[in-house]
C-alpha cells in the first residue's frame, strides 16, 4: 500500500510471492503498509506465508527503530499474524461460520483500533449482523491464552460465537506494534454481491466497512516510506493489471499474476 506521498491519493500495490529477498526489501522501503488478505493457503509452508514472514520481520525491525509501518490481517490474515508471532499454527479446525455481532471485551476501547469508535458503528457491531465470517479455522481464546508469545504480543478486543456454538477471536491488535487483525471480512459489506451468500449491505454495514478501511488508511499515512519517482510508484499500482470478470464466483473481479517458478 502506498499513501500517495507523490500522488493525489492512496493506491494499492500487489506483492508477489516466491520472489528473492531483494524484491521484498526494496518494496518494503517504498510502501506504507501491508494487507494480509483472506484465502485458503497453508499459513506456515505456503509461498504466501513465507513472503508474509519476510515483510512481518522487516516491519518488526522498522517499528523498533521508530520507522512506523502497519500491517492489517483480514480473516486468514489474522490467522497468519498469529502463526508469524507464535511460530506455529494454533488454529482450531472446526466449521466456523456465521454472521454474528461482536462480543466486545470490557476494555476494548483501550485499544487503538476501537479508541475512537463512533457510537453508531459500535451499536451496529455489537448488535447487528454486519460482520461476514467465511472461515474453516479459528483462533480460540484457549489456544491464544495458552501460548505465551501470542498472549504477550497481542491484545484481544472481541470474540464471536458462531452458529455451531464455537467461540473464536474476532479482533486483535499488537500491544507495541501497529499490527491489526479481524477474523471477519469488512470489505464484503461493500463489494461482495454473491447471490449464494447472504451478506448485509445496509447503511450500518457500509459504515462498519468504511470505519475499518479508514482506520488502516490513517495508519498507513503515518509511514514515511515512498517511491523514488512518480513513474515507479504508478508502475507498481494494481491499476496496471486488468481484472477478469467472473459471474460464477464469490469474487466477480479476479486478478491473475504470473508465478515465478
Amino acid at each position: 500500500m502506498s499513501n500517495g506521498r507523490r500522488r493525489l491519493g492512496p493506491g494499492l500495490s500487489p506483492i508477489r510471492i516466491n520472489e528473492p529477498d531483494g524484491y521484498y526489501e526494496e518494496l518494503f522501503r517504498r510502501i506504507n503498509g501491508v494487507l494480509l488478505p483472506g484465502g485458503s493457503i497453508d499459513i506456515i509452508t505456503s509461498y504466501h506465508a513465507k513472503a508474509a514472514k519476510k515483510l512481518y520481520q522487516m516491519a518488526l525491525k522498522a517499528n523498533d527503530q521508530g520507522d512506523y509501518f502497519p500491517i492489517w490481517g483480514t480473516c486468514q490474515g489474522l490467522q497468519l499474524l498469529s502463526a508469524l508471532t507464535a511460530g506455529q499454527n494454533l488454529l482450531a479446525d472446526r466449521p466456523f461460520s456465521g454472521v454474528n455481532p461482536l462480543d466486545f471485551k470490557p476494555d476494548f476501547r483501550d485499544s487503538k483500533l476501537f479508541r475512537n469508535l463512533p457510537e453508531n458503528v459500535y451499536t451496529a457491531l455489537a448488535n447487528e449482523k454486519v460482520t461476514s465470517n467465511l472461515h474453516m479455522y479459528g483462533l480460540t481464546p484457549q489456544n491464544f491464552s495458552g501460548n505465551s508469545l501470542l498472549r504477550k504480543f497481542y491484545r484481544v478486543m472481541s470474540t464471536n460465537l458462531d452458529k455451531y456454538g464455537n467461540v473464536y477471536i474476532s479482533t486483535m491488535e499488537a500491544v507495541r506494534y501497529p499490527f491489526y487483525g479481524v477474523q471477519f471480512h469488512p470489505e464484503k459489506n461493500v463489494y461482495n454481491w454473491d447471490l449464494h451468500f447472504t451478506n448485509n449491505h445496509d447503511a450500518d454495514a457500509i459504515q462498519v466497512a468504511h470505519y475499518f478501511s479508514d482506520f488502516f488508511l490513517v495508519e498507513a499515512r503515518k509511514s514515511r516510506h515512498f517511491f523514488p519517482t512518480v513513474d515507479e510508484e504508478i508502475g507498481a499500482l494494481i491499476d496496471n493489471y486488468e481484472p477478469v470478470f467472473s459471474k460464477n464466483s464469490a469474487f466477480t473481479d479476479i486478478y491473475y499474476f504470473k508465478f515465478r517458478s
